[in-house]
């Protein structure tokens, strides 16, 4: 008999036995506007320097800064001008003293010139010359070459999750692919003879499959390849075949299980049946969420998750997540928290861990606009009760907040922590 170990103990089990499994390594290479939220390979340097030759930085007149010194409204510097830059050509010909080129924002800067003037700051009498109403110190509103990055220069680390930062800073130095490492790949099999794939109308009895679509969004906004495996009935030798060829082709396998004893044990004896280990853990002192199975097969993690898509959520946010972040070899993002009055008590005997989702009320929630403080104001937790198969729980609340193993409940008045849910929440925190 497996000993049913609390959730904290259980990730760190399942971190211990992730260090002993080989990083995914593999590298490909994608289109630049398809790296957003990869995972860099290797290293990347400067081809060239960045920008490859002078640039203005604004509309105006490429000039010698000395031509210009002492120059001002009622004295200015009299300068001819001697042709423009195009937009997108080189200059054809140097700067001679004297004289001034009209360049475009962008534009090349030609020889002999060291600075550009603005073209507010002139004036022109329609005479050929240019009447400079400033002085300019060399340098000015110029981008020299190289300023953003010299050749050879190193331009982005290896490892990094590349952002729209990155990418804007590979598209200058001229890259059009990045090497990215491959993404993990994450099985998603969901086992039920009640289940139907939704879109697909309903025969009596059945239900559509919430956890499949739910599970996808959550491992590919993780940054992970789910790879759906579809609709598994109850069946031990179907779901077997299955899992052996998930245990083949992906790095993670997640199963969404039934509710019943029988469903189970084909999950548990599918798990032994795929590879060594096979199941280490097998119930978790946690609500919801008890029957989460972990196993490993090959190498390869597998975690069971209930039925019942509350369960699942917090199951798969409490274990698959950090699994997923853990093997990418990326820092699992800090859940946003806020300090809230409990407006009930809450009772909690169980002997585990209790998840309890709340309702959060409060100027910033209420109204956001209202919000001008520094802080939040005062933040008020009423408990969402509800059974763990009502996945519409999830979208009334803003949060939730967990009570440990050996608390037994929390009075109405308790300061709690509350662990946010979604954007719309944190945002209104953010703007207060």
């Amino acid at each position: 008999m497996l000993t049913v170990k609390d959730l904290t103990a259980t990730r760190q089990m399942l971190f211990d036995m992730l260090d002993e499994i080989p990083e995914v390594i593999e590298m490909e290479s994608v289109d630049l506007a398809d790296a957003l939220g990869r995972t860099l390979a290797e290293e990347v340097y400067a081809p060239a320097d960045v920008p490859s030759f002078n640039r203005s930085l604004v509309d105006g007149y490429a000039v010698l800064a000395s031509d210009t010194f002492g120059a001002s409204e009622s004295l200015p510097a009299i300068l001819l001008l001697d042709g423009d830059v195009k937009m997108g050509c080189p200059a054809d010909h140097a700067l001679k003293a004297k004289t001034c080129q009209a360049v475009p924002t962008g534009g090349q800067i030609p020889d002999g010139a060291d600075a550009v003037i603005m073209m507010e700051d002139a004036d022109d009498a329609g005479d050929g010359y240019r009447y400079m109403n400033r002085s300019v110190s060399p340098g000015s509103y110029i981008i020299f070459r190289g300023d953003d990055a010299r050749q050879g220069k190193l331009l982005l680390s290896s490892g990094i999750r590349l952002e729209t930062r990155h990418l804007a800073a590979a598209a200058a130095a001229g890259f059009g692919k990045m090497n990215v490492r491959r993404q993990l790949r994450v099985a998603v099999l969901s086992t039920g003879d009640e289940l139907t794939p939704p879109g697909e109308p309903l025969t009596e009895g059945r239900i559509h499959d919430v956890n499949q679509v739910m599970l996808t969004a959550m491992i590919r906004q993780a940054g992970a390849k789910p790879c759906s495996y579809g609709i598994i009935p109850d069946e031990f030798i179907t779901l077997k075949n299955v899992m052996k060829q998930a245990q083949s082709a992906c790095d993670v396998i997640v199963i969404s299980g039934g509710s019943s004893v029988g469903a189970r044990d084909h999950v548990a004896a599918a798990i032994e049946a795929t590879g060594l280990p096979g199941v280490v853990q097998h119930g978790i002192a946690v609500k919801p969420g008890k029957p989460t199975l972990i196993g490993m097969c090959g190498g390869k993690p597998v975690i069971g998750l209930p039925g019942h898509p509350v369960a699942a959520w917090f199951m798969a946010g409490s274990l698959l997540l950090p699994v997923i972040y853990r093997m990418q070899k990326r820092p699992e993002p800090k859940a946003k928290t806020i300090s809230a009055t409990l407006t009930r008590r809450i009772p909690s005997n169980h002997g585990r861990e209790e998840f309890i989702l709340v309702q959060l009320s409060g100027s910033c929630f209420d109204s956001p606009s209202s919000c001008t403080d520094d802080r939040p104001g005062p933040v008020s937790a009423t408990p969402v009760f509800g059974k763990s198969g009502l996945i519409t729980l999830l979208c009334r609340s803003q949060g939730y907040i967990q009570i440990p193993r050996d608390c037994e409940g929390l009075d109405e008045g308790s300061q709690v922590t509350v662990i946010l849910l979604d954007s719309d929440a944190q945002m209104n925190l953010e703007n207060a």
